[in-house]
């Protein structure tokens, strides 16, 4: 079963899923933006 897929269940549960995920090398802290959110590893997801 697919990502996408196991969060649209819970979601037809009532549930809402927080994704976890992390950048292996990070550029320095500035101010973040979509361009930020890409080459990420998934850790999990909460429901």
């Amino acid at each position: 079963m697919s990502f996408a897929n196991t969060v649209g269940r819970l979601n037809d549960q009532g549930m809402r899923v927080i994704a976890v995920a992390q950048k292996t090398n990070p550029s320095p802290v500035g101010e973040f933006s979509v361009a930020d959110e890409n080459e990420m590893v998934l850790i999990g997801y909460l429901a």
